[in-house]
């Protein structure tokens, strides 16, 4: 049976065994002479192909035999599991020196074991099993086949070949293509739309003999007729009707009839639900004539009471009824737990809030402002515009659609007072606190906020951007415009535009990056550190080459190249010319053939994505050999590992780069992996080890899976031991930006971000480093062995890791900079802007 190896290996008149074709390689006996290397691998590869060989391949029926429990199901997995053992065996095989034509010749014979395996099944077991993994409207596949050749379904489900193949994609398009003909009317020659799957969303189907389901129909248009013919005002009444109309349709729709007219079946069933549409869309809104088959569909778990009291009745309605299209039905449910979200949203952000208001009519804030004796009470005032621009923007979501819900969700799912607070409360409290406040103050809070030129403001413009965070009728845009003009005003007059009390003048040029002054303290120094920081990205992003369209980049021809001496890193490199004409830099991915690479793209693609300057890198076959090409930065040198000569722009760019490399789980950011370009900016290089522990690293102080530190755990460490430059800190405020962006992110858009990196790895398995930890983390979530685990599930679980980790970035970096760092006020860092 070729488990364990006690069962002897078998042989086909029809072709050679993959002993057969082991024996017969390069030199003679690569097996028997136990001399070539990966000589286990190759023999393991063997034995699993000659288990799909014996018994598999004689279908379910005859596995059943020594598996007396096992199902269709089971036999399939049996044959993914021998698959995936040999593919893996002719990985490592191919990677312990293996001759290549004896893997080549051993792999042929795995696809050809396969493929016969899958032909031992009929068409029907086809259907169910492409139908069980995902397959829509298998029933319409195979319309042209012909006896003795394979079937498209078994080529679907070959597990040798990537779920996503071209070749697949194809046979699930034609599948589709001719269900929408169907729905359309159109023809498609031996089949019809009875042959498709059943309704999306059935609760299951049941077997009616042509009797019954003729008595239902026409039970349900005497139903139908007595609704219309119920006075208008009699809401009981009708309630009651479409009741039993939505619990018949439903039956209507889920029903089989063998041996009736299929396309008369479908008829009807269409018809039905035709008739309930037009019933439910003349319903007044806020009607209550649904609520009493909502009732028995909650009882029936066909939706929850959550999801009723966020829709209005007649979208509850299409969650309820069976033959409502699939894509209706999910966008339904997307949106009940959108609205379920904003309600929490709502009642975390009232909780953030709350300490503000007091039992009083004024704000609970600072009644002095002291940016240098006390800067966190800065940070307080900056909370609270953060705070409650998050509240007013929940409450501003909810307002939309909560009065068209059946009692209000508000007072039903939260504990937050309706009306309590809104966005014209702030406003008149928030200025009656500023009134004797410190100009300066309140505009460094402004910079804090995101005010550029906050030097050039006004004490009215600085609360008017502040107060815009929650008032509708303040726009930031407008403000920064204003300012920004007051800014040109002085630049030009060459006079100062702050006030005596906080401001200098604008200096054009900042203290020189390594030598951060330490004389500029409170306001003055801020606003400095806010200049350089933004001449910082700007110096970065200037020395970048533009990014190209990859397929600009896949098509270009980099020839030989020249061997890159030192360069630094682990792997070797080669010099080529670029599509651009410039000089780019080629690393082959060796051991992970190309998986890795597709990783170092999207870590890349990530870096643009948050905003943070990064060399463009691409994914390239160069010379035969997988890997990525990126283009050289002209001047660039390494950062200093001395962390006394960083200045605030060097450290907030750090702590921003720390934001992306973690959502991507890259611990090698050290400082050889920084680059300084000759205008002062830093570019973060080299993100080789992607992804590399994703899904067992921490976000700690503490984790640090490399020999050398990355250069933001030393700004932390230096931190703590006051080790940085006079006046340099690590602040919160700097991760925002990068962790606003990346969160904004839609979760559909993200997991398309990473497809290639968590697929491509996922096939090659060995050699990438994060599989193990996935397979472990689909095994779970399946409840299946991690031997049975395929590579699709295990790509499905890197993607949903991969999204968690960006739906709590805010919360864990707040979380780390509070608990590990101890910085004052990190922790508002949840509800930034």
């Amino acid at each position: 049976m070729g488990s364990g190896g006690s069962h002897k290996h078998t042989t086909y008149a029809t072709a050679p065994t993959a002993d057969a074709v082991l024996d017969a390689g390069t030199g003679g006996g690569v097996v028997a002479s136990g001399q070539a290397a990966g000589e286990d691998d190759l023999a393991a590869a063997v034995e699993a192909i000659d288990m799909v060989n014996g018994v598999l391949s004689e279908g379910p029926a005859a596995y059943a035999v020594d598996h007396p429990t096992s199902d269709l199901e089971d036999w399939y997995a049996a044959v993914s599991e021998a698959v995936a053992h040999a593919d893996t065996s002719l990985i490592l095989a191919e990677e312990s020196g293996a001759p290549a034509d004896a893997v080549a010749a051993v792999r042929a014979q795995l696809k050809q074991a396969s493929s016969a395996a899958l032909a031992s099944l009929t068409a029907e077991e086809l259907q169910q099993l492409a139908a069980a993994h995902g397959f829509q409207h298998a029933g319409l596949v195979g319309l042209n086949h012909q006896p003795g050749q394979p079937h498209a379904l078994a080529h679907w489900l070959d597990p040798v070949y990537p779920g996503d193949s071209v070749s697949k994609a194809k046979i699930q398009a034609k599948a589709l293509e001719r269900y929408h003909a169907l729905c359309a009317g159109q023809d498609v020659p031996g089949v019809t739309l009875a042959d498709a799957d059943p309704p999306a969303g059935s609760g299951g189907t049941w077997q009616a003999d042509p009797a019954q389901f003729s008595a239902l129909n026409t039970h349900f248009n005497i139903q139908v007729a007595a609704y219309h013919a119920l006075a208008l005002g009699d809401t009981e009444g009708r309630a009651d009707v479409l009741a039993d109309l939505v619990a018949t349709g439903n039956r209507i729709s889920t029903a089989t009839v063998p041996g009736a007219d299929a396309d008369a079946v479908a008829a009807s069933q269409g018809a039905a639900q035709g008739q309930l549409d037009e019933i439910i869309n003349a319903l007044p809104v806020g009607s209550a004539i649904p609520d009493k088959a909502l009732d028995q569909a909650q009882q029936a778990g066909l939706i929850t009471a959550q999801q009723r009291t966020v829709l209005d009745r007649a979208a509850a309605l299409l969650l309820v009824r069976e033959g409502v299209p699939a894509e209706l039905k999910e966008t339904t449910a997307e949106l009940a737990e959108q609205r379920l979200q904003q309600l929490a949203d709502l009642e975390s952000s009232y909780t953030a809030l709350h300490p503000f208001l007091g039992d009083g009519d004024g704000l609970v804030l600072p009644s002095h402002l002291h940016p240098v004796k006390d800067p966190d009470t800065l940070t307080q005032v900056a909370a609270f515009a953060q705070a409650a621009q998050v509240y007013t923007q929940a409450e501003s979501d909810i307002a939309v659609w909560d009065h068209t819900t059946p009692g209000g969700s508000w007072a039903a799912l939260t504990s937050v007072p309706i009306n309590d607070v809104g966005s014209g409360y702030f406003t008149p409290k928030f200025e009656a606190w500023a009134v004797g406040k410190n100009t300066g103050a309140l505009k460094q809070v402004a910079a804090e906020l995101g005010l550029h030129n906050a030097e050039a403001a006004n004490k009215a413009l600085a609360k008017k951007f502040i107060a815009a965070h929650w008032d509708p009728h303040l726009d930031k845009n407008t403000i920064q415009a204003q300012v920004d003009a007051k800014a040109a005003q002085a630049a030009q007059t060459g006079q100062a535009a702050a006030s005596q009390s906080a401001a200098v003048p604008a200096s054009t040029n900042p203290p020189p990056a390594a030598k951060p002054s330490s004389s500029r303290t409170g306001f003055l120094g801020k606003h400095a550190a806010l200049v350089q920081a933004l001449k910082q990205h700007g110096a970065a992003a200037s020395a970048l080459p533009p990014r190209l369209d990859p397929a600009v980049v896949n098509e270009h021809d980099f020839g030989k190249g020249v061997a890159a001496h030192g360069l630094g890193g682990m792997h070797s490199k080669s010099l080529h010319t670029g599509p651009d004409g410039g000089q780019w830099l080629f690393k082959p991915d060796q051991s992970a053939q190309g998986a890795r690479a597709h990783g170092e793209a999207a870590a890349s693609a990530i870096y643009d994505a948050a905003g943070i300057p990064a060399v463009p890198v691409y994914t390239a076959t160069v010379d035969g050999k997988k890997g990525v090409v990126q283009p050289m930065v002209k001047g660039a040198k390494p950062l200093s590992g001395d962390v006394k000569s960083w200045s605030q722009a060097d450290v907030d760019a750090l702590v921003r780069t720390h934001v992306a490399a973690w959502v991507m789980g890259d611990h090698d950011g050290h400082v050889d992996n920084i680059l300084k370009t000759p205008s002062g900016g830093l570019i973060p290089i080299d993100a080789g080890q992607a992804f590399k522990y994703y899904g067992q690293d921490t976000l700690s102080l503490k984790y640090a899976p490399n020999p050398t530190p990355a250069a933001y755990q030393k700004a932390y460490q230096a931190a703590l031991s006051h080790h940085l430059a006079k006046g340099v800190r690590i602040r919160p405020a700097a991760a925002h930006p990068v962790i606003k962006k990346i969160e904004s992110i839609p979760d559909a858009q993200w997991r398309a971000m990473l497809r290639s990196t968590a697929y491509e790895g996922a096939q090659r398995g060995t050699g990438v480093h994060w599989v193990a930890t996935m397979r472990k983390r689909a095994a779970h979530q399946h409840t299946i062995p991690e031997s049975a685990v395929t590579p699709a599930q295990i790509a499905e679980a890197f993607l949903d890791h991969a999204v968690e980790r960006k739906n709590t970035l805010r919360e864990t970096f707040a979380d780390f900079f509070t608990s590990e760092l101890e910085l004052a006020g990190a922790a508002a860092l949840k509800y930034g802007a």
